[in-house]
């Protein structure tokens, strides 16, 4: 079954295929930010969180993406799934 994409989604997969980063500045705002694990600037930090809120104890992913020493972006990403695992 084909899904058809939403417009900017389909001109940046394009832009992918065709190596044409021209067409990036119709489709992704200046501010967007990209998180591509790849890099090799991407830091990767778990903390385990606990108090009285629900789903305590929560476990969280921070990733870092750091450039001439500094934090240029910062993604938090819960990790429902292992925080059983600290218990």
């Amino acid at each position: 079954m084909s899904v058809q994409l939403p417009k900017p989604i389909a001109l940046y997969m394009d832009s992918l295929n065709s190596n044409d980063s021209d067409i990036l500045n119709v489709c992704i705002t200046e501010d967007a930010h990209v998180h591509d694990i790849g890099e090799n600037s991407h830091i990767i930090v778990t903390s385990l969180t606990s108090g009285e809120f629900p789903g305590s104890p929560q476990l969280f992913y921070y990733f870092f993406t750091v450039k001439d020493d500094l934090i240029t972006n910062i993604e938090i990403v819960p990790g429902e799934e292992n925080a059983k695992l600290y218990q």
